[in-house]
């Protein structure tokens, strides 16, 4: 596998670090950031982001449902809906505490993770409190819904472990030392194998069993915390984001390295810590960190003959 990779779109619009991306097709994608603004981006017109909200905190993450509404999670505890098209807000929860992501459980219901080590289920679109469980007593990171078992939410902790719960949001599973730091990042391969990243800068590959985790591959991925991993599309690859300013492509199935992008390669590459990424297609993936702007990328893939 070949990767060759050149920037396309410099995106400068944020105020603040970025930390958020949702991906709407492969043209528009929304970004959020410690400046409290919502901006929408459209690769037709890169120049022109539109602010769509102006929030009371740091953006921490976005989700965008099946009808286009936007969640959009806030460092202040706040859970915002928001209608992009007309750019109201629809409704609002104060959770008490930061949330640092959200997954849906189903299309009626989605789940926050918070500061607290708590996990929420909100209904929608109105975002009435509907449970709240407590995984642990630190930062729920990442939640990420198993790809083919509807009843499995993944939820990873700054104390190193990484939690199951049911729709329910019942633990079924704990791992508790998936890491010897956070686990700030979690993503699934196509063989539904789970793989896990932290701030110890360590990428692990786990089979998930009938009764817990099996490691099948523990690798030294960055020089500090890995922030995000994206599966692409299609095809054995993956990408990470990390504190080091780099991204870096792996083969999906082995944590086989293939490619570093960082400011040796390219000099308009990141010059902070790449705090998220996301596929717009299997050939372009956006970039964005600290250093406020956004970067979108083309990744060509040649395999060998």
């Amino acid at each position: 596998m070949n990767i060759e990779v050149r920037l396309k779109h410099y995106l400068a619009a944020h105020h603040d670090a970025v930390y958020s991306i949702a991906v709407i097709n492969q043209n528009e994608f929304y970004t959020g950031g410690g400046d409290g603004m919502l901006l929408h981006w459209n690769l037709n017109q890169p120049d022109k982001a539109q602010v769509l909200a102006r929030t009371d905190g740091s953006v921490y993450a976005i989700k965008l449902l099946a009808d286009e509404t936007l969640l959009v999670a806030t460092n202040s505890g706040f859970l915002y809906g928001i209608n992009p098209k007309t750019k109201q807000l629809i409704s609002e929860k104060n959770l008490g505490k930061t949330i640092f992501s959200i997954a849906l459980l189903s299309a009626d219901t989605a789940v926050a993770g918070l500061a607290d080590g708590h996990v929420v289920a909100v209904s929608l679109p109105h975002l009435a409190e509907i449970s709240r469980t407590r995984l642990g007593h630190s930062n729920i990171r990442e939640l990420l819904p198993h790809p083919h078992d509807d009843d499995k939410l993944f939820a990873s902790s700054s104390d190193g472990g990484i939690y199951v719960v049911n729709k329910k949001l019942e633990l079924v599973n704990h791992l508790p030392s998936a890491h010897s730091d956070a686990v700030f990042a979690l993503a699934f391969n196509q063989k539904n194998q789970l793989i896990s990243g932290g701030k110890d800068a360590l990428l692990c590959l786990w089979n998930m069993e009938k009764y817990g985790f099996n490691e099948l591959n523990r690798v030294p991925a960055h020089l500090f915390a890995i922030n995000q991993i994206a599966p692409a599309p299609a095809g054995n690859l993956l990408a990470t984001a990390s504190r080091d300013k780099s991204i870096k492509f792996w083969e999906a199935d082995t944590l086989l390295l293939r490619k570093v992008l960082d400011r040796s390669k390219i000099p308009e590459a990141s010059s902070h810590s790449v705090n998220r990424i996301a596929w717009l297609n299997t050939h372009h993936i956006v970039a964005a960190g600290d250093d406020r702007v956004v970067r979108v990328y083309e990744v060509q893939i040649t395999e060998p003959a």
